[in-house]
C-alpha cells in the first residue's frame, strides 16, 4: 500500500500494475497523495502511464496496445474508496464492493486481437460499467484524452456545484418529472376520448354483470359441496342404511354377534385370568361399533333427498360456469377479475377528465417553474464568479487578456439567446438576451452583462432546469470566444481546465486528478504558477502530472522518472520513483539536457528547495 503523508491523506490510487502494454513489459508502482510528477526524455513514453488508466478506466481499446510477440495486455489499478461514499454505494448497488469496502480493484485484460475484458474487484463488468465507474475516480485532462470538462453535464455540474445548490437541482428535476408525468396523462386523455368511452363502456358491462352474479369464493365452495351431496342423497342413504343393518339393526349383526362374545369371555375370566386381556380388547370394539351405529343414525337422519334445492344449486353452478367462460378464466377467478375491472374502471373515469387532468398538469408546470427559476437567479448569480475567478487564474497561465465565459441558454433558445448575468427583479429570471463575462484585464478579473434586445422565453425547460450551461473562452486577446471543447490548442484547453479545476476545487468531487501536457508552450514564472496551482490542487485532490518543465516538476510532492531502456533486443520503459537525490539529478537534466554541470545540478537543487518552502508557508 501506498504510504501516508503526514496530513494524514490518503492516495485515491493506491497501485498500478502494468504488463505486456505497448513498451512496457512489467510494471508494478505504488502512488502516494498529493501532486506527483511524471518527467523523462522526449519520446520515453510518459504518456504511456495515463493511456493504461485511461483504457482501465473504459478506453476504447485495440490489438496495436498488446507489446509485440505476447498474447495480451493485461493493466490492474487499486484504488483507496474509504473517502467516497459515492463510489462505495456505486459498488453496493451493483454487488461489486471488495469485501473489506475500503479497496476498489480494476482490471483490463486486452488479447492480440483487440478483445477485452473487464474486471471490478474480481467479478466481470460491462465496459459502460467501467466508464461509469471511472468517472467518479479519476478525471484525465490533456491533448489527447476526452476530456469531462468538454461535456455539457459536466460543466452544468461545475456551475452547481461551485454554487453549492445541489438540493435545488434536484427539487427542479423533480418537479420536471411530475410536470411531464401530468403532461402525458392529459395528452393521452385528450388523443384517446374515443377509445376511453369505448373502453369505459365495456367495463361498465363487464362489472355489471359479474356484480349481478354476486360470485364469491368461499360461497362458490359450499355450493359445490351441497351440490355433491344432493346429488348422490339416494346412493348415500342406501350406504348408510346398508352400514346400519350390518352392524347394529339386523338379527346378525356385528353388536349381536360381539354381545355374544362378549358374554362367553367374561365366563372365561372367571376361570382363567388370562382371558382378561381379550375380554378388554372386545369390551372396547364393542363400545366404538355403538358408537358408529349411533352416529350412523345421525347421519342417515340428516340425509335427506331434496330436488327443488338440487335444481336450484345446478342454476348457480350453470350461471357461474357460463360467467367464466365468457370472460374466459377459471370459475374461482371470477371474484379477482371482479375487482380488477372495477378498478380499471375507477381509473378510467378519473382519466377521461381531460379538464381535471389540465389543471394538474398546470399546477405541476408551476410547480416546476418556480423551482426552475430559483435554480436560473441561483446560477446567474454564481456564473459571474466563476468566469472572473477563472478569468484571473488565466492571466497568470500565459494567456493574458484572455477572457472566459459561462453563457446560461434557455433550453430550446436559438444561438444568441442566452440569460442575464443578474435578474433586475425575481420575475426576469426568463428575459432579457446577455451573457457572464470575466473581464480581459489581467489586473483584477470583473463581471459584465451585455444584453441584447429584450426576448421574452418560454423554455420548455428540461430535468436539469430552464438553461443549458456553457462555458467558453478566448484564449488570446481579440479573439471571439468559443466553446470550451472547440479549442484548438491541447496546451491551452488543458491550462484553462486546471485554471478551471483549481477554481472549481472545492466543488470537484473526483478524487484523482490527471494532467498531461499542461505546460505546453510556457516556460520560467509562468511554469512556476503552473506547479504552484498543482500543489495547491494536491492539497484536497490526488494529483499526477506529465511535465517537461523542471519548475512545475521541482513544485511536486513526488516525482516518478520514465525512461527507456534495451532489454534482450527490445525497447522497453521503466518507471522509478526519485528520492531527493535523484530528483536533483532529474531536473538537472531537465534544465540542462544531456550534459549535466554542477552548475544545474545546484540551479536543481535550489528550485527543489524553493519549491519546499514555498509548500511549507502554506
Amino acid at each position: 500500500m501506498a504510504s501516508r503523508p503526514d496530513s494524514g491523506r490518503v492516495a485515491a490510487l493506491r497501485a498500478l500494475a502494468i504488463r505486456d502494454f505497448v513498451i512496457v513489459d512489467r510494471l508494478e508502482i505504488e502512488f502516494d497523495a498529493g501532486f506527483s510528477a511524471l518527467t523523462g526524455e522526449t519520446g520515453a513514453g510518459k504518456s504511456i502511464l495515463i493511456d493504461a488508466l485511461g483504457l482501465l478506466l473504459g478506453g476504447r481499446a485495440d490489438p496495436g496496445v498488446v507489446r509485440p510477440g505476447r498474447e495480451r495486455a493485461e493493466l490492474s489499478a487499486e484504488f483507496d474508496i474509504v473517502g467516497e461514499p459515492g463510489v462505495a454505494e456505486w459498488l453496493a448497488a451493483r454487488e461489486l464492493s471488495d469485501p473489506d469496502g475500503g479497496a476498489c480493484l480494476l482490471r483490463r485484460v486486452v488479447d492480440a486481437g483487440g478483445r477485452s475484458r473487464a474486471f471490478i474487484n474480481g467479478r466481470s463488468v460491462t465496459l459502460g460499467q467501467l466508464r461509469e465507474l471511472g468517472e467518479q475516480l479519476v478525471d484525465i485532462h490533456g491533448q489527447h484524452s476526452h476530456q469531462s470538462l468538454a461535456r455539457p453535464a459536466e460543466q452544468r455540474a461545475i456551475l452547481d456545484g461551485f454554487g453549492g445548490h445541489p438540493d435545488l437541482v434536484a427539487r427542479a428535476g423533480a418537479a420536471w418529472q411530475t410536470w411531464q408525468a401530468a403532461r402525458r396523462a392529459r395528452q393521452e386523455a385528450e388523443q384517446g376520448q374515443a377509445e376511453l368511452a369505448q373502453r369505459r363502456e365495456e367495463l361498465e358491462w363487464q362489472t355489471a354483470q359479474l356484480s349481478t352474479l354476486a360470485f364469491d369464493a368461499g360461497e362458490w365452495e359450499a355450493v359445490n359441496q351441497e351440490h355433491a351431496r344432493l346429488g348422490n342423497a339416494a346412493a348415500l342413504i342406501e350406504s348408510a342404511e346398508y352400514a346400519l343393518a350390518a352392524l347394529g339393526d339386523g338379527e346378525g349383526s356385528a353388536l349381536v354377534q360381539v354381545s355374544a362374545v362378549l358374554a362367553r369371555l367374561r365366563d372365561s375370566a372367571s376361570v382363567d385370568r388370562e382371558a382378561e386381556a381379550s375380554l378388554e380388547l372386545m369390551a372396547g370394539a364393542d363400545a366404538q361399533l355403538k358408537e358408529a351405529v349411533r352416529e350412523l343414525r345421525h347421519y342417515r337422519d340428516r340425509l335427506d333427498i331434496d330436488p327443488a334445492r338440487l335444481r336450484e344449486l345446478d342454476a348457480r353452478i350453470e350461471a357461474v360456469h357460463d360467467a367464466a367462460r365468457r370472460f374466459r378464466v377459471a370459475p374461482a377467478e371470477l371474484g379477482l377479475l371482479h375487482v380488477r375491472l372495477d378498478a380499471e374502471l375507477r381509473q378510467l373515469d378519473r382519466a377521461a377528465d381531460p379538464r381535471a387532468l389540465a389543471v394538474a398538469e398546470a399546477s405541476a408546470r408551476t410547480a416546476y417553474k418556480e423551482a426552475a427559476a430559483l435554480l436560473t437567479r441561483a446560477r446567474q448569480r454564481v456564473a459571474a464568479r466563476l468566469a472572473s475567478a477563472v478569468t484571473e487564474a488565466m492571466q497568470t497561465l500565459a494567456m493574458a487578456g484572455g477572457r472566459f465565459e459561462v453563457v446560461l441558454q434557455p433550453v430550446g433558445a436559438v444561438a444568441g439567446q442566452s440569460l442575464p448575468a443578474q435578474p433586475a427583479t425575481p420575475s426576469a429570471s426568463l428575459q432579457p438576451v446577455s451573457r457572464v463575462r470575466g473581464a480581459p484585464a489581467p489586473a483584477k478579473a470583473r463581471s459584465t452583462v451585455f444584453a441584447t434586445a429584450s426576448v421574452p422565453v418560454d423554455s420548455p425547460g428540461s430535468p436539469h432546469g430552464d438553461e443549458t450551461v456553457e462555458f467558453r473562452v478566448s484564449a488570446n486577446p481579440g479573439m471571439p470566444p468559443a466553446a470550451l471543447a472547440a479549442v484548438a490548442s491541447g496546451g491551452e484547453l488543458s491550462r484553462i481546465s486546471l485554471a478551471l479545476r483549481k477554481v472549481t476545487s472545492a466543488a470537484t468531487h473526483v478524487p484523482l486528478l490527471v494532467f498531461d501536457e499542461v505546460d505546453a508552450g510556457i516556460g520560467g514564472g509562468v511554469a512556476e504558477i503552473v506547479g504552484r496551482l498543482l500543489r495547491e490542487l494536491g492539497r484536497t485532490h490526488q494529483v499526477m502530472c506529465v511535465t517537461h518543465l523542471p519548475q512545475v516538476a521541482a513544485s511536486a510532492a513526488h516525482q516518478y522518472q520514465v525512461a527507456k531502456r534495451v532489454v534482450d533486443g527490445q525497447t522497453v520503459s521503466r518507471v522509478e520513483p526519485l528520492d531527493d537525490a535523484a530528483r536533483v539529478d532529474e531536473i538537472a537534466r531537465m534544465l540542462g539536457g544531456v550534459r549535466i554541470t554542477a552548475t544545474t545540478r545546484q540551479h536543481a537543487d535550489e528550485l527543489l528547495r524553493q519549491a519546499r518552502e514555498d509548500a511549507a508557508a502554506g
